[in-house]
């Protein structure tokens, strides 16, 4: 389904015939947050990492951020996504990218996704069963 996420997020977003989506990164989640759900049952970040790269290694447009499983700590949406705003600035100085954060409804609120700091950020959240009347909730409560 994460791959699924990419393909669904871009043809929203270029259903308008104005935005073209250029790349997507993929940035597994920090291990405290994967064992935070998971327990004893969840794959170290370094394992993920590789099979996310295994998983794109044939799309033309996604690649895998190492970045998030590699800090000290759990890091929030808002910090992941300043990370990757700031690399994507430094590569491509010259070009004004608009860099948005997609994830499932489960994750949106499971971190609290629209307490945290979503103003003046593009966040897409892809609906999952059992999520996406929550999500709708939240999203109306804190907006």
């Amino acid at each position: 389904m994460h791959l699924r996420i990419f393909d669904i997020a871009k043809e929203a977003l270029e259903s308008d015939g104005k935005t073209i989506v250029v790349g997507g990164f993929m940035s597994p989640s920090h291990d405290a947050y994967v064992s935070s759900k998971l327990g004893k049952e969840h794959i170290p970040g370094q394992h993920r990492v590789a099979m996310c790269k295994l998983l794109i290694a044939d799309s033309p447009w996604i690649d895998v951020s190492e970045w998030e499983t590699t800090q000290t700590g759990f890091v929030d949406f808002p910090g992941v996504l300043l990370y990757h705003k700031d690399y994507i600035k430094e590569k491509f100085p010259d070009h004004d990218i608009e860099v948005i954060y997609v994830c499932g409804a489960d994750h949106a609120l499971r971190c609290g996704l629209f307490m945290n700091g979503i103003r003046g950020n593009m966040v897409l959240c892809i609906g999952r069963k059992g999520s996406t009347v929550q999500l709708k909730r939240a999203a109306h409560k804190n907006m």
